[in-house]
């Protein structure tokens, strides 16, 4: 009964998104029509219940966990030469007892941007990524009837880095509609892009197993949905072809796709310590000013706690159970 009921907040909160955003459409007369928005509700259903149902799909994407496993043991071998033991060498000195080895993100987690963007743009090169890429485009556009571009998009965004994944398209961005144009950024902000992925995967692999498959599975059901979104807020279909799929995006050889993709793994690297460093920053910040609020259950006003009370509802509305919604809100806030 309990599982039914928590069914049924997710559809509540599936119609209520879709409204909301019915509502900030540019041309609400101009929406797809009901079948076609059926149809993509039903290949997100579908695309999940493959991945969770059929068990050698999620062997196979059970494969990537393995696959960062590697990189982040061979990550760990440059940065310890790099940063010594702040990067993950062995310890010169010994640690009092119970006490854990230090975890320092900027000098052993973050590493992992810089060379998985090199190894994309490796395998970009080679064309290893490049045929992935275009089969899933090729699955966008015969599934959600997008134009080629806007396919290439979605299965750029998933593989590649927050560099790499425009410069596949920079030869259409002239030619694209500005419907397209939107389901363009839509797609890049539904999707976990491949350094980040990694990322957040080697940070959460204790805790959540099979992390990668996890995100894998998430970004791909995100694809219609995002499309889906796209298309409710500014109508409009185009016809934007892409022939050519790494036409905006090529090596010179191999050593150079390595150099190039370093050289972008660290403007990531860069701006991902930069950002979290000022948002820690402003957090604590605006924390400290809400102080002067009354307490609230014996404990002071954060903005934790403020995400947590403002997002219940709407965790609550995708299917979690209300005790648990203000956590996770907070979690939805962090």
């Amino acid at each position: 009964m309990m599982d039914v009921l928590q069914q049924g907040q997710g559809l509540i909160g599936l119609s209520l998104i879709l409204t909301f955003v019915w509502l900030l459409s540019e041309n609400r007369q101009a929406r797809p029509s009901w079948k076609w928005i059926g149809g993509a509700l039903l290949l997100q259903f579908t695309i999940a219940l493959v991945i969770v149902r059929v068990p050698f799909v999620w062997d196979i994407i059970g494969l990537a966990n393995q696959g960062v496993m590697a990189i982040e043991q061979a990550t760990l071998v440059g940065s310890a030469y790099m940063f010594g033991y702040a990067g993950g060498a062995e310890l010169p000195f010994v640690l009092k007892e119970g006490a854990q080895p230090p975890l320092i993100i900027a000098f052993q987690i973050l590493p992992l941007v810089i060379v998985f963007s090199a190894l994309s743009a490796l395998l970009w090169h080679w064309g290893v990524l490049a045929w992935i890429v275009r089969g899933l485009s090729w699955a966008l556009r015969k599934t959600m009837g997008v134009s080629g571009v806007v396919g290439l998009s979605g299965g750029a965004n998933i593989f590649l880095g927050v560099v790499e994944s425009p410069l596949v398209l920079r030869a259409y961005f002239d030619k694209m509609s500005r419907a397209e144009l939107f389901m363009v950024m839509v797609l890049a902000m539904s999707t976990i892009s491949g350094a980040i992925l990694i990322l957040y995967a080697s940070t959460l692999s204790d805790i959540v197993p099979n992390a990668v498959g996890h995100m894998i599975s998430a970004s791909l059901i995100s694809l219609p949905a995002a499309i889906l979104i796209a298309r409710l807020m500014v109508p409009g279909d185009g016809k934007t072809e892409a022939k050519d799929a790494d036409s905006g995006l090529k090596y010179d050889g191999s050593i150079d796709a390595i150099v190039r993709g370093t050289m972008e793994g660290v403007q990531v690297f860069l701006a991902v310590v930069g950002i979290i460093l000022v948002v820690f920053a402003l957090v604590a910040l605006v924390d400290q000013i809400l102080t002067i609020l009354p307490y609230v259950d014996g404990q002071a006003v954060t903005i934790k706690r403020a995400f947590g009370w403002l997002f219940a509802p709407v965790m609550w509305t995708l299917g979690v159970p209300w005790d648990q919604a203000p956590a996770a809100g907070a979690l939805m806030g962090t």
